[in-house]
C-alpha cells in the first residue's frame, strides 16, 4: 500500500491493515477497491492502550442526505476510529462503479457514527481480538465530524489499450502553383483514435526527416549499417570453416616462406575482414549532399475538468505542453530558437456540434485552450482537430472544416499547414498514452501508478509530391533564358531556406520547344520538340542559379539553348520554351518532392 499522490501524507500501516481486514472477509477487495481514503482524526481520550481502547465505527454520509455518499456512482466502506489520545485515522475503502469515467471525485462528507466497538483483551486468540458491539438507536450528532472538500484520486489499474492509427497524408498547400514560392509549402495531416479513459493523457510526436537512428519510430531492421554488417558477417561465417584449415598451415611453415594455398587463404581472410570493417561505415551519399536532420515535435495533451451545478464533471480546459520526445531528438531548425509551435485553432465536436476552443493563455512551456462552459461531459469521447501554421509558411490555416460524419469514435486530427518541402522532406506521426499521469489537477501522481505505452507510429513516412497543373511563367525574350531561370530558381531555393557551402540538391531538368498550330479558347495545341535532358545533376542552391557566372547550371542551360536556336532557327511567333523541373529528396532517396513542374519561357514575337 502506498500513496496515490507523490510525497502524499498518510499512515500506510493503518491503511494496509484496513485493506487486510476487508480481504479476510472478501478476497476480491484487492481488485474492487479503487482507493483507500484516509482521513486524519483528532481524539481526546484517557485511553492509551490501542488494544483495549474503544473504537468508533461509522460511514461517510453526504450532509443532509441521511444516505451513504454517492450510493449510485461510488461507495464507501465503514471506517473505524481508535479512541486513543492523540492523532488517529479513519480508513475508508472507496470503490467506483465506472472507474474509467472518474479520475477524481470531489465530495463534502460527514462521518456518521453508527456503532461502538469495545475490545475484550481477555478473549484474544492468536490474531483474533474479541470485542463487544453497541449499535446506536439514535444517530450520534455529526458536529465536528465533517470532511469538507475531500478530493479523492481514482487511479485506473489497467494498462492503456492500443492506439488506432487511422490515416496519414501529405498534400501540397497550393493546388495550382503560379510561382516558385507556391512550390515550397505542403500540409501534413494525420488521424488517430483511442478509447480514452478519464485517466489517460495522450502524447503526440511528429518526426520530420526520419532516419534509422531517429528513435522509437524505427525498427533495427531499417538501419542500412546493420543490414550491411549482417551481410558481411554472414559471408565471413560461410567461408570461415574452410578458411581456418588453410590458415592453420601457417604454423607449420618456416618463417619467410609460403605456399599458394596459404597465400590465397591469407588474401581471402584479408578481404573478408575488410568487408566487415567497411560495413560499419554508413552508406556513402553524394558529395556534400544536403541531408536535413531528423527533427521531432512532441506534445502532451491534458484535459482539465470541474463539477457543474448538477454535480456531473465537465471539461474546462485543454492544456497542451511541449513534451520532450522519447529519443530526445532536436526540434526543427525553424523552431529551435523560437517559441514552441502551438495550434492556431482547436475545434472540439460533441453531439453533432463543433465548438472552437478559446485561447486562455500561452507561454514558452504550455498553451491553454478553453472548452465551452459546462457543455461537454468529462467522460465524453469527443472529436478534436488541431491546426498548426508552420513558421515562415506563406499559406495560413483556413477555417477548420467540420469533423462530424466520420465513422470513428472520438478521432483526433492534426494538421501542419505550410511545411517547407526542402527542409522537412517527410513526416511520420506517432502516439503514446500515459495513464494516471494527472489524477488531481496540480498534484503529481506517484510514479508507481503511472503506466505509459510505447510510441505507436505509422509504418511509413508521408512524403510530399508537389505538382504543377499549368506551366509557371518564368520570363520572356529579350530577357536571357539563363537569367529568367536563375531568378526563378533563386526564389525557389533561397527565399525560405538557408544553406551552407557545399550543399547540393539533386535535380532532373529537361528543355523542349513548342509552338502553337491551333488555339481553342484558353487551350493551345502544338508539337513539342526535345532540346536537352539532364537526368540528374547536383545543383548548388547557393551558386547554380547565378546567371552571371559562366560555370553555373543556368549558364550552361543558356549555352545549350543558344546553340540549339542558332542551329535550328525555330519559329518564334506563338512559341515558347518549356522546362521540366523535378527536385528529389535528399539522402539518395528516389522520392521526388517537386515533380515534373513545367516552367514556360515566351520567345520573341509571341
Amino acid at each position: 500500500v502506498t500513496t496515490v499522490l507523490a510525497n502524499g501524507p498518510g499512515n500506510a500501516t493503518t491503511a494496509a491493515d484496513a485493506l487486510y481486514q476487508s480481504m479476510l472477509t472478501t478476497l476480491s477487495t484487492a481488485f474492487t477497491v479503487d482507493t483507500l481514503v484516509q482521513v486524519p482524526v483528532r481524539v481526546t481520550s484517557s485511553a492509551t492502550d490501542p488494544k483495549s481502547a474503544p473504537r468508533l465505527s461509522g460511514s461517510a454520509v453526504a450532509p443532509g442526505s441521511g444516505q451513504d455518499a454517492g450510493a449510485q456512482a461510488y461507495s464507501f466502506s465503514t471506517a473505524k476510529v481508535q479512541l486513543t489520545n492523540g492523532a488517529s485515522e479513519a480508513n475508508f475503502l472507496f470503490s467506483v462503479k465506472a472507474a474509467a469515467d472518474h479520475r477524481e471525485v470531489s465530495l463534502d462528507l460527514n462521518y456518521v457514527v453508527t456503532e461502538l466497538e469495545l475490545p475484550d483483551p481477555a478473549e484474544t486468540i492468536g490474531d483474533y481480538e474479541g470485542s463487544y458491539w453497541l449499535k446506536f438507536v439514535n444517530p450520534v450528532p455529526t458536529t465536528g465530524s465533517g470532511m469538507p472538500g475531500l478530493v479523492i484520486p481514482v487511479p485506473l489499474r489497467a494498462y492503456p489499450g492500443p492506439v488506432t492509427l487511422v490515416a496519414q497524408q501529405a498534400t501540397q498547400s497550393v493546388p495550382a502553383p503560379a510561382s516558385a514560392a507556391d512550390l515550397l509549402p505542403w500540409d501534413l495531416s494525420f488521424v488517430y483514435q483511442h478509447d480514452d479513459a478519464e485517466q489517460d493523457t495522450p502524447f503526440v510526436e511528429i518526426a520530420f526527416n526520419t532516419t534509422p537512428d531517429a528513435g522509437p519510430f524505427f525498427s533495427v531492421g531499417a538501419d542500412p549499417v546493420l543490414t550491411n554488417v549482417f551481410a558481411a558477417l554472414a559471408q565471413y561465417s560461410y567461408a570461415w570453416p574452410d578458411l581456418k584449415n588453410d590458415l592453420a598451415l601457417l604454423t607449420n611453415l618456416p618463417p619467410g616462406t609460403s605456399t599458394p594455398t596459404v597465400l590465397a587463404a591469407v588474401k581471402a581472410f584479408s578481404v573478408l575482414v575488410d568487408q566487415v570493417a567497411l560495413a560499419f561505415k554508413p552508406p556513402a551519399m553524394l558529395a556534400e549532399e544536403f541531408v536535413p536532420p531528423a527533427q521531432i515535435l512532441g506534445y502532451q495533451l491534458q484535459k482539465e475538468q470541474t463539477t457543474s451545478s448538477n454535480g456531473a464533471p465537465t471539461l474546462t480546459n485543454l492544456v497542451i505542453t511541449e513534451a520532450t520526445p522519447q529519443n530526445g531528438a532536436a526540434k526543427p531548425k525553424q523552431l529551435a530558437a523560437a517559441p514552441p509551435l502551438w495550434p492556431s485553432t482547436v475545434v472540439a465536436s460533441y453531439q453533432g456540434n463543433d465548438y472552437p476552443l478559446t485561447l486562455v493563455s500561452s507561454s514558452a512551456s504550455s498553451v491553454v485552450f478553453g472548452y465551452p462552459a459546462e457543455v461537454i461531459p468529462a467522460d465524453a469521447q469527443i472529436s478534436q482537430r488541431f491546426s498548426f501554421d508552420w513558421p515562415g509558411g506563406n499559406v495560413q490555416s483556413c477555417p477548420v472544416p467540420s469533423i462530424n460524419g466520420a465513422d470513428l469514435i472520438g478521432p483526433q486530427t492534426f494538421e501542419f499547414l505550410g511545411v517547407n518541402v526542402l527542409d522537412q522532406q517527410s513526416a511520420r506521426a506517432g502516439v503514446s498514452i500515459a495513464r494516471n499521469l494527472e489524477l488531481v489537477q496540480g498534484a503529481t501522481t506517484n510514479p508507481a501508478f503511472v503506466y505509459r505505452t510505447p510510441v505507436t507510429s505509422f509504418t511509413a513516412s508521408a512524403v510530399p509530391a508537389i505538382r504543377g497543373s499549368q506551366p509557371i511563367p518564368v520570363g520572356a525574350s529579350p530577357t536571357p533564358v539563363g537569367q529568367a531561370l536563375g531568378q526563378f530558381l533563386k526564389q525557389l531555393f533561397t527565399s525560405a531556406n538557408t544553406w551552407t557551402a557545399g550543399d547540393t540538391v539533386t535535380l532532373r531538368f529537361t528543355g523542349v520547344y513548342s509552338y502553337a498550330i491551333a488555339t481553342t479558347g484558353p487551350d493551345t495545341l502544338g508539337p513539342v520538340v526535345p532540346i536537352f535532358l539532364v537526368a540528374s545533376v547536383d545543383f548548388d542552391p547557393l551558386a547554380d542559379w547565378e546567371w552571371t557566372s559562366p560555370s553555373s547550371f543556368v549558364s550552361q542551360v543558356q549555352a545549350v539553348v543558344d546553340n540549339w536556336v542558332s542551329t535550328q532557327a525555330p519559329v518564334t511567333d506563338n512559341a515558347m520554351l518549356l522546362f521540366g523541373l523535378t527536385v528529389y529528396a535528399s539522402g539518395g532517396q528516389l522520392q521526388s518532392l517537386i515533380r515534373d513542374v513545367a516552367l514556360s519561357y515566351q520567345l520573341t514575337g509571341s
